[in-house]
């Protein structure tokens, strides 16, 4: 009969911290200019992810988008929905030249 060992003291040390460190979301910098890429959005037409997807397309800040979204109806838009059109491809984000 085998005896079970505990794991040293170093291995629980790694897994607590692997577990505790999850990545933090970049933020959006409100400064930034949302470029145009599609005419429409490339999401199914009539859903709340549609309308959100032209609002953002609408905008030329990620600010003003941020601000538009969120004073929508429900459901209320945000920093998922303006990193969601970039994904598709409908936006394109771009800081403004350094002067």
């Amino acid at each position: 009969m085998t005896t079970l060992q505990a794991p040293s003291l170093d291995v629980v040390k790694d897994v607590v911290q692997s577990t505790q460190s999850t990545p933090k979301k970049k933020r959006l910098n409100p400064l930034h200019r949302i470029v145009t890429l599609l005419d429409l959005p490339p999401v199914r037409e009539g859903t709340d992810r549609y309308r959100k997807m032209l609002l953002v397309m609408s905008c030329s800040t990620v600010g003003e988008a941020l601000q538009e979204l969120k004073s929508i109806s429900s459901p209320i838009g945000g920093g998922f929905d303006i990193r969601l059109a970039e994904k598709k491809g409908a936006i394109r984000l771009a800081q403004y030249p350094k002067e």
